[in-house]
């Protein structure tokens, strides 16, 4: 889908998209183990779970996948 296609979707504080496209790398380590990053999200296309924002999985840093990629944040 289009970036802000669904704009009734937004956020308290107006965020769109956080959960549908791809799911999205971030930040955090998983746990102390290295090799396990955070992904947040979901995308449309996941077998294994519907997409929401609270979405929260482990994948390791070198996984590369069509339903997988970054959001840029600016301040």
């Amino acid at each position: 889908m289009a970036a802000g296609s669904t704009p009734r979707g937004a956020s308290p504080c107006g965020a769109l998209d956080m959960a549908g496209n791809v799911w999205e790398w971030v930040a955090d380590r998983y746990d102390r183990d290295p090799a396990r990053r955070v992904v947040r999200g979901g995308s449309c296309c996941s077998y294994f779970v519907e997409p929401r924002a609270a979405n929260r999985n482990a994948w390791d840093p070198g996984h590369r996948d069509g339903d997988l990629g970054f959001r840029c944040v600016s301040r």
